[in-house]
């Protein structure tokens, strides 16, 4: 199939995908790939120079905007500044004044070399510049417009377990210029989206491919100028990609492609272990899904990521789901069940999280791989559990979360600061309704 688009011309191609993918309507793709086709010879690859004036060299990003997006990033940037000792500069970038209130103004202000980034007031490339920018995009758009060299993209929800500053040292990030993480679903990847330029589904040549886990993402603007500019070109076109490839997660990777750097992009081959908590329901015992934690250095955990709604900070719910146990890593085989696998809990509707029975996860079987000891005011402990490779085949092995003291602590310590933000909101809508 892929030697066939090759060999294709434009409007063959064209037609050939409008024959597969029937309800896609021909003139947005000859749109699209027309426009790919004029723009590179304005984005010619390898162009080193920065999209924006660089201002300082490494620095964190995080998109936000919105009162429970500022909620979750104001606890990761305290996370990250006072508990971590991370010194990196932090963007919170969010999209117009009406995203983000004085009273969170000055709570960002207040923790140092924080600063806010207002994404709505920037310059835009040429392409489509006149683009609306919301949802996903946002983030894309805060990376390409950061005033760092060297950037650390967060989503608001995501946690770092140790200080991120040693990423940018690692050597896949060093030697590549950028360091992505894996997602263990490939639902929602439409093989359209690479076809349609003449390029092959990444997933096709590789058995063991991961789709991407875009939460966090770690990028050299100034060595991927290039990159910068075609994923611009996609995110200004999202209301076609994203329908087709889950959102932005994969679409850093479609950019590489676009810019003939392929063999440049670099995720990170071992997938994710998933949290989980324990939850009684009428119908019996079921095991939710609390999010993403994503592997590090050295078999440590790098990133708590609370994908599930239930897992996110929100002000105004009574409840936040946190992991009581942390599955063993999740191999290129697994899948989140299909199906009817939401479901509604007590505190507001529109289903929470992503839940398992409990006949899938193995609450044992960690004692015969994990070991764990204690010495004067320290606990180490170990585990070498196999990977989950088919949810429909084998039980998950899930691992108190005990047996990993850094992800505990802070776990704690973003609950702490969550309790007292959200008291401290409360007394403050007080003050202003009084």
């Amino acid at each position: 199939m892929y030697l066939l688009y090759q060999s294709c011309s434009c409007a063959c191609l064209l037609l050939l995908l409008a024959n597969k993918q029937h309800a896609v309507k021909a003139n947005e793709l000859q749109r699209i790939v027309s426009d790919r086709i004029s723009l590179q010879h304005v984005y010619p690859s390898g162009v080193q120079q920065d999209v924006t004036q660089v201002r300082q060299q490494r620095g964190i990003v995080i998109p936000s905007g919105g009162g429970q997006m500022l909620a979750n990033a104001y606890v990761a940037t305290r996370v990250i500044r006072n508990y971590l000792a991370c010194d990196l500069p932090i963007e919170i970038a969010y999209f117009g004044e009406h995203e983000i209130d004085a009273y969170h103004k000055h709570l960002f202000t207040g923790i140092s070399n924080v600063s806010l980034v207002d994404l709505s007031a920037v310059h835009r490339l040429e392409y489509k510049s006149d683009v609306s920018i919301g949802g996903y995009a946002i983030k894309a758009f805060a990376i390409i417009y950061s005033s760092f060299a060297e950037v650390l993209c967060l989503d608001s929800d995501n946690l770092p377990v140790h200080d991120p500053s040693a990423l940018f040292d690692t050597a896949p990030y060093k030697e590549n210029g950028n360091l992505f993480w894996s997602d263990p679903n490939i639902n929602g990847l439409d093989a359209l989206v690479f076809q349609m330029f003449g390029l092959q589904p990444p997933w096709e040549a590789n058995e063991a491919f991961l789709a991407a886990e875009s939460g966090q993402i770690l990028l050299n603007r100034q060595k991927h100028a290039d990159v910068l500019h075609w994923l611009w070109f996609v995110t200004a076109n999202s209301d076609f990609f994203y329908p087709r490839m889950h959102g932005d997660k994969d679409t850093y990777h479609l950019a590489f492609a676009l810019a003939n750097k392929t063999s440049e992009y670099h995720q990170n081959k071992v997938g994710p272990q998933l949290g989980l908590t324990p939850w009684k329901r009428p119908e019996g015992l079921f095991y939710v899904s609390a999010g993403f934690i994503q592997p590090g250095l050295a078999n440590s955990m790098a990133f708590y990521h609370r994908v599930e709604r239930g897992a996110k900070i929100n002000p105004a719910s009574p409840i936040m789901l946190t992991p009581l146990f942390i599955t063993s890593t999740l191999s290129h085989t697994w899948r989140r069940p299909g199906g009817t696998s939401w479901f509604d809990v007590e505190f507001g509707g529109g289903g929470i999280a992503t839940h398992y029975p409990a006949s899938h996860v193995n609450t044992t079987a960690y004692k015969a791989c994990c070991s764990s000891a204690h010495h004067t005011r320290l606990h180490t402990s170990s585990c070498s559990c196999r990977v989950t490779s088919s949810l429909a085949d084998h039980e998950m092995i899930a691992i108190p979360v005990s047996y990993f003291p850094d992800l505990r602590r802070i776990l704690s310590i973003s609950q702490k600061i969550f309790l007292s933000y959200q008291h401290d909101l409360w007394l403050h809508e007080q003050i202003i309704q009084a």
